[in-house]
């Protein structure tokens, strides 16, 4: 996750899809880039415009978080905007970055034209039907379906719990749901707002709420003290508090707790979003798209929490669609079992053949003195038929047992958590023979006993409903060594679990080999790309990315960091008098003394030759001189076997806003090279 964001925050400095002719587009987030909905946007965008040789810039107004940001914002904007090229549309997301956008347009986006999506304000959103060259999606929630959906799963007299916060969308959110509730003469709902609460304080009401409740919840962002959270947080610690179902408005949340609803698609709205955009870019009239006050919703559950509520995918909302479904029975299984039916049924008619011969034989015994020759020949006869019989019933039972036993799967039928029967590959699977397998308790099979008590805790909810049961665990053989395997469990009777519950397992343990090999060999491969092969520390690479990343936090947090520069002295001299295997064993000696006497924290690379950049996060200037002038001392000290010690020259930079990446450095290298004349000292940058 924190990859993924400091890619998106470099992206928005490295001007996003790079193309020197490219079009570009300015994409304005209302919030920040770990916001729940961000990525469905960015994805909705993406769809749309990547490909389209654009280029994609995005700023963030982080209106959830900080309420008095604005006003920096724009300063920050009027700059780039000052020496970056036009750009060709602007996109805004959500009411605060559209409402930014239209209000400060004459003074930062004059001529352009505005794209918006997901507003919540229908009146705001509606007035630019009337603004030239702005236009967009607004943000309708489902209130109505959703409230509707409450009462049909749960009954009409279910308590609804509302939860909302203090920002402004939150509010606005509230107050569209809160008319539906009247409108529709709801009585038992009780609103459990964050402008009177504090976040402890929602969750601690939550805890005794009436259980037979349902929570919807608008917005739990910010509460009455300024304080903000995200909304996975509160949404986790709602779900450890109270045991009653929640429900949602926004796709976002879906798969993390929430039952579901009829969603809003954040995704959706940007794509249609994207492709106005675009008609935009390819020479349409800005004002022949109207304000679209229909966005796309959705019936969406978590298949998973439903089965917590004991609520069945046909109770639902017709058009309806589900994540976390379990997966199809395995179909060698279904093929099993109709083998057994087909050889049940076959078994189940010879033996009412045979009562029928049977009552015949009798029949025929009464008349055998009437007609004894006849009768001989008739029982002669059904006798003959009745050995045919019984071999082709014998034939079709050795059928079943070479299917069976020649399948490539692991078949186990457990009944009261012990084996009763196996077939032939999983003797093979497991290096037991069939006789001591049945009777062992199947516990000894599995390598963790934590998964077997999973499996124990988990599998008898599934299999009562009649639904296969399916993991992936580790088992164990009998010389003690471990495979990987897929189980599917079935149970025969899913009213009367103690009838036995059969297992078919498939080893995929070569598979899960590859994986682990294919993973190391990544790592070290990764480390290998930013690792000087010399001195086993990191390289230029990795030390410029470093150096990178620190100046975004430190714009971004105002916080401070600096970067030391090293050479060591008369270096080459000591390659030309002791040979350059010395030379090498001198920079290994010192690299590793430098990273001794550093911080984990900071970051000692080596940046060239016997050149050395350590880079320290969170340290002003007087605290980097203090640590260059330590590690003068400390390599002076070194001990190298020679006849005299080694020196080395420092040259110190600290950051200052507004600093690039080569202007840093080069300040560091002044001062080092301001050092190179004295030899043995430090020296620190002046800008």
């Amino acid at each position: 996750m924190l990859k993924c964001i400091v890619f998106l925050i470099a992206l928005v400095f490295s001007s996003g899809l790079l193309s020197q002719q490219a079009r570009s587009v300015l994409f304005i987030s209302s919030y920040h880039p770990g916001f729940p909905t961000f990525f469905d946007q960015l994805a909705g965008l993406r769809s749309v415009l990547q490909g389209e040789n654009l280029r994609l810039d995005m700023e963030f107004l982080d209106s959830k978080r900080f309420v008095s940001y604005e006003d920096l914002f724009q300063q920050g904007l009027e700059y780039k905007l000052s020496v970056l090229p036009a750009y060709d549309v602007i996109i805004t997301a959500d009411d605060a970055a559209t409402w930014f956008a239209t209000q400060h347009r004459e003074s930062l986006f004059a001529d352009t034209p505005i794209v918006f999506f997901g507003v919540n304000d229908m009146n705001f959103g509606l007035s630019f039907n009337q603004v030239p060259q702005v236009t967009g999606i607004l943000e309708a929630t489902a209130n109505r379906e959703t409230i509707e959906t409450v009462y049909s799963l749960f009954g009409e007299d279910t308590p609804m719990y509302i939860i909302t916060d203090a920002t402004p969308t939150g509010q606005l959110d509230f107050q569209r749901f809160e008319f539906e509730l009247l409108n529709m003469k709801v009585q038992k709902y009780e609103v459990l707002s964050l402008t009177t609460l504090s976040h402890d304080e929602l969750i601690r009401k939550a805890s005794s709420l009436d259980p037979s409740g349902v929570i919807i919840m608008i917005a739990c962002f910010r509460d009455h003290n300024g304080e903000s959270r995200e909304f996975s947080n509160t949404l986790a610690r709602l779900r450890k508090q109270t045991p009653i179902p929640i429900l949602h408005l926004w796709r976002h949340s879906i798969g993390q707790g929430i039952l579901g609803g009829k969603v809003v698609s954040h995704f959706h709205q940007a794509r249609s979003a994207a492709t106005m955009a675009l008609s935009i870019l390819n020479g349409a009239d800005p004002d022949q798209f109207k304000v679209d006050s229909t966005p796309p919703t959705q019936y969406l559950f978590d298949y998973q929490v439903m089965q917590e509520y004991d609520l069945d995918p046909l109770d639902m909302p017709v058009g309806s669609e589900f994540i976390n479904l379990p997966k199809n029975p395995n179909p060698l299984f279904s093929r099993v079992l109709l083998v057994a039916g087909i050889f049940i049924t076959l078994l189940g008619a010879t033996v009412i053949g045979l009562l029928i011969r049977i009552k015949i034989k009798h029949r025929q015994e009464l008349k055998i003195r009437r007609a004894n020759q006849a009768l001989q020949a008739k029982v002669a006869e059904r006798t003959q038929e009745l050995e045919h019989s019984i071999k082709e019933t014998e034939a079709l039972l050795r059928l079943r047992n070479s299917i069976l036993d020649n399948t490539v799967a692991g078949i186990v039928l457990v009944r009261n958590e012990t084996i009763q029967w196996v077939n032939r590959h999983a003797e093979t699977l497991f290096d037991y023979p069939e006789h001591e397998l049945i009777g062992k308790h199947v516990s000894t099979l599995y390598c963790q006993q934590q998964d077997y008590r999973r499996v124990t805790i988990e599998s008898p909810k599934i299999l009562s409903r009649g639904n296969a049961y399916q993991g992936e665990y580790a088992f164990r053989r009998k010389d003690g060594s471990s495979g990987w395997g897929m189980f599917s469990g079935k149970a025969l009777n899913p009213d009367n679990l103690d009838e036995g519950v059969l297992f078919i397992l498939v080893d995929f343990t070569s598979r899960k080999d590859m994986e682990n090999q294919l993973r190391e060999a990544n790592q070290t491969l990764e480390q290998l790309v930013v690792t000087d092969h010399l001195t086993r520390i990191h390289n230029r690479r990795f030390a410029s990315d470093q150096v990178q990343a620190e100046l975004i936090r430190c714009e971004r947090y105002q916080q401070v960091f600096a970067i030391i520069l090293i050479d060591i002295d008369h270096f080459k001299k000591l390659n030309d008098s002791f040979g350059h295997d010395t030379g090498d064993a001198a920079l290994f000696q010192v690299a590793q003394l430098l990273k001794q006497c550093c911080r984990e924290v900071d970051t000692v690379a080596r940046w060239g030759g016997e050149e050395f950049l350590v880079v320290c996060p969170e340290t002003n200037q007087q605290q980097a001189e203090q640590l260059a002038e330590l590690l003068r001392q400390r390599i002076m000290d070194l001990s190298l076997g020679l006849p005299c010690n080694i020196t080395a020259s420092f040259g110190v930079a600290a950051y200052r806003p507004k600093l690039s990446n080569e202007a840093l450095l080069k300040a560091a290298d002044a001062a080092l090279y301001d050092a190179k004349h004295s030899r043995n000292c430090v020296k620190v940058a002046n800008f």
